[in-house]
This record gives structure tokens, C-alpha cells and sequence, in this order.
């Protein structure tokens, strides 16, 4: 058995969502975080659908949106990231930042 751990996903999209889904699916206290309203409130509202090779997973992720990280009130457990997941989540944070900063 594992530890259930507290787990925060930035990015609700296709890595991230499979990602956060299945952990969600497999007992963790995930919270998905977005910048898309719409990605959210549905998340929200029906749950996140992950379609593998086999099967359909129905999983229930926490989901919110980034500008709601502030007012979150419980820490997550911060780990070590892997190099790939750390230039994506990088990747993804210059993109806000020239959309927001640069335009």
C-alpha cells in the first residue's frame, strides 16, 4: 500500500489531466490548477473522463482555477519534480507570463 498524498497539478490539459485524473482515481487528494475557466468549471462539475488503451476512467480531481491558489488555505507536500514535468510546467508559466506581460 502507499501513502494518500496531497498533490497539486499545474496545468488541466492532456498531461496534466491524465496525470492528476489517475492519481485522483487512485485515492490521492489531487487539485488540478488552470488558467481556463471554462477546463475548470467543467472539471467541477462532471469530473474528468480519462480514455486509455482499454478503458474509460471516471475520476473527481479537485479543480481550481490559478487565480484561487492564493486563497487556498492547505499547503501541498513539495517534491522533487522530474526534469521533463519541471520544462513543461516552465514552458507553460513564460507562455502566461508573455500573454499577460508581453502583449
Amino acid at each position: 500500500m502507499h501513502e494518500k498524498k496531497r498533490i497539486a497539478v499545474f496545468g488541466a490539459g492532456g498531461i496534466g489531466g491524465v496525470v492528476g485524473g489517475m492519481l485522483s482515481k487512485d485515492g490521492h487528494d489531487v487539485t488540478l490548477i488552470d488558467t481556463w475557466h471554462e477546463h475548470i468549471t467543467e472539471i467541477q462539475k462532471n469530473g474528468l473522463e480519462v480514455t486509455n488503451q482499454d478503458e474509460v476512467h471516471n475520476c473527481k480531481p479537485n479543480a481550481i482555477h490559478l487565480n484561487m491558489l492564493q486563497e487556498t488555505k492547505e499547503k501541498f507536500k513539495q517534491r522533487k519534480i522530474s526534469n521533463v514535468f519541471f520544462i513543461l510546467s516552465l514552458l507553460k508559466c513564460i507562455n502566461l507570463l508573455k500573454k499577460y506581460f508581453l502583449s
